[in-house]
């Protein structure tokens, strides 16, 4: 039995799924008798570096020497540290296999001494060019491209101007626009570009697909259209291009086949033969569409793609409830016992053949002695030291498995890290996904046959409440002892570090009192994102997150102190002041709304996110409880959400 690691960096491409396909379906059509360990790092530019450590760290995890080869599925911009979060620990890791004379490939990357599977870029993005400029007749152009020291994005920017140097003689660099791989980067390029140069070229090339949409949602806002106004085109085959109107020209990576080809190069390497460390360059398909002037009828794969949204629209409901129960259940669950039956209860849906939860034995057992360092003044979360910032605990459990539709709570002990993870004679793929608070790791979380669950996208959410909960326990367990240091960490929301439900019954209500007593009165604001699910579904749950992240930081920073901030719910914020005047109040309003768009989050968005807020002043002289003033200050907001509906 062979045994591979896959070692990816990503948050949702729709590569990582298809690459994964191409290795099991490749493994199965071969008959190998192959294990597949997926290590699986979900850090985000931007996102707290602890919280990214920690995502990491998960790399370090295996014992690398157990492996007969490694398939490294890095995003392409390691080898600069300014630039990119994850440098430094893909480094590390590529330093770490290749010291171990076992067949290393790299997918994208040409990385020294690793063998090479990846596309032909220059061929791919030649064949883009060359068509409008041979067929289509184009003479000018802007290139709006991802960042400029990523891999790929160099290749992809040299051979356009290379070939537009060499058709026209003119040199094009200063119609390129550098940025990120998201939409936000077509909408800025856009923008920039015609700011500087004040009319539309005969065609706008972009580096991938997320870039050209932003660059037509921009567009079409301004009151132009490809490829009426000028010729759009992208690259990466997303499924969402085929339904753009019009449809996007692109290029198709074939994205399965890389996966596959490891599979094969491997084979050959394990049974003695020669393979080139450089000749795996898999030819791309460039898609000539509507958006640049070519014919398009797609109507089959609309169709599937329709039904395909039907289908998820339909069981997002039976997966939001279900997803809800397992938060709210996660809740009162006040040991690991509970924790795994509300996890078995709750996931029927992911179809997955077995789970496992493996954390630090010592997990529960906590030392008085330099535990936590205090690092905030009102109760803000403290730092764990007991568990490791890099590597994983050197003792740990199975707290508990699920397999064979049986749940067993056994906190067996792993001997040998992964000596319970083995194949039985047939093809098996686990995926490993870290549980971590911040940048401190006390366990994995393990997934056999995966391959069901990479695209779903509420396996992070579910893995996130996992977490959650874990950390919950953590903190009941330590607030037995210091209470009054850190009756702060349960009550506080992770993501916004905002008060949560739990924080809004302990403190609003002793503030309620207490003003109440001394004859003071309160302004509540009851803030709700517009629009969040419609993020949520368009844009992915990233972007809602980022949504929220947004409006938090902008509340925070324009809120007077002292304020009570809490999250009562996924979209829905309270803000308790002491008592202002209308005018201040409205004025306070106008200034979150400004925030919001300066905000790094927003920056990252494909449309700016707004909120429709409701305001109530407390009564001293009334008999009302907190409670009423806070439904009152909701239904403001409904109304107010409501006039926004009428007047679009």
């Amino acid at each position: 039995m062979k045994k591979i690691a896959l070692f990816v960096d990503d948050i949702n491409r729709q590569a990582f799924y298809a690459r994964i396909l191409g290795i099991h379906d490749r493994v199965l059509s071969d008959n190998l008798d192959v294990t597949l360990h997926i290590f699986r790092s979900r850090a985000t530019y931007g996102l707290d570096p602890g919280y990214n450590i920690g995502e990491y760290n998960v790399f370090n995890l295996p014992e690398i020497s157990e492996y007969d080869g490694f398939i490294l599925d890095l995003y392409n911009v390691y080898q600069d540290e300014n630039y990119w979060y994850g440098a430094e620990a893909c480094h590390h890791l590529i330093d770490q296999v290749r010291k171990q004379g076992k067949p290393v490939i790299a997918i994208g990357n040409n990385i020294e001494g690793c063998y090479y599977v990846g596309i032909d870029n220059e061929s791919a993005m030649y064949t883009i060019v060359d068509h409008l400029y041979s067929y289509h007749k184009s003479r000018t152009f802007w290139l709006i491209m991802g960042p400029a020291d990523n891999v790929e994005n160099r290749i992809r920017v040299r051979t356009c101007l290379d070939y537009l140097r060499d058709h026209t003689g003119k040199d094009f660099s200063g119609y390129v626009h550098y940025d990120s791989f998201e939409s936000s980067s077509g909408q800025k390029g856009f923008r920039f570009l015609m700011d500087r140069y004040k009319e539309l070229p005969d065609a706008i090339i972009c580096a991938n697909d997320r870039i050209a949409i932003g660059v037509a949602e921009t567009a079409e806002k301004l009151g132009y259209r490809p490829p009426d106004d000028f010729l759009l085109t992208g690259f990466d085959n997303m499924d969402e291009t085929v339904c753009m109107q019009p449809t996007l020209t692109t290029v198709d990576q074939h994205w399965v086949e890389p996966g596959g080809r490891c599979i094969e190069i491997l084979r050959k390497l394990w049974e003695g033969e020669t393979v080139d460390r450089s000749s795996c360059v898999i030819p791309a398909s460039g898609l000539f569409r509507a958006s640049c002037g070519c014919p398009s009828v797609y109507n089959d794969r609309i169709r599937q793609l329709r039904n395909a949204n039907v289908y998820t629209d339909i069981n997002r409901a039976v997966f939001d409830r279900h997803i809800d129960q397992l938060e709210y259940s996660l809740l009162s669950c006040d040991n690991l016992h509970d924790i795994g039956l509300c996890f078995q209860q709750s996931l029927f849906f992911l179809q997955c053949r077995g789970f496992y939860l493996v954390l630090d034995r010592e997990f529960g057992h906590f030392r008085a002695e330099n535990a936590f360092q205090e690092t905030g003044e009102f109760g803000q979360a403290m730092e764990g030291s007991e568990f490791p910032e890099e590597g994983f605990p050197h003792g740990m459990n199975v707290v508990f498995g699920f397999e064979g539709g049986k749940l067993t709570m056994e906190n067996k002990p792993v001997k040998g890290l992964f000596s319970i993870f083995k194949g039985k004679g047939n093809f098996r793929d686990y995926l490993f996904l870290p549980i971590h608070f911040q940048k401190y790791t006390m366990g994995y979380f393990a997934i056999w046959d995966s391959i069901n669950l990479i695209r779903n996208p509420y396996l992070a959410r579910a893995i996130s409440s996992l977490t959650t909960a874990i950390e919950n326990l953590y903190n009941q367990e330590k607030l037995r002892g210091y209470n009054h240091m850190l009756s702060d960490i349960s009550i506080t929301d992770g993501m916004t570090g905002f008060y949560n439900r739990l924080g809004y019954q302990q403190l609003a209500f002793r503030l309620f009192e207490k003003k109440k007593a001394a004859g003071q009165n309160l302004t509540i604001l009851f803030i709700d994102m517009d629009n969040l699910k419609d993020m949520n579904d368009h844009y992915g749950h990233e972007c809602g997150d980022y949504s929220l992240l947004a409006i938090t930081k902008a509340i925070q920073s324009c809120c007077p102190t002292p304020a009570l901030m809490v999250r009562m719910g996924g979209d829905e914020f309270l803000v308790i002041l002491d008592r202002l005047p209308d005018e201040e109040v409205k004025a306070l309003l106008a200034q979150i709304e400004a925030q919001i768009p300066l905000t790094q989050e927003a920056l990252k968005l494909p449309y700016l996110p707004s909120v429709s807020v409701g305001y109530v002043h407390t009564d001293i002289t009334v008999g009302k409880a907190l409670n009423d003033y806070v439904r009152e200050a909701d239904k403001m907001m409904y109304e107010v959400k409501r006039q926004k509906k009428m007047a679009m």
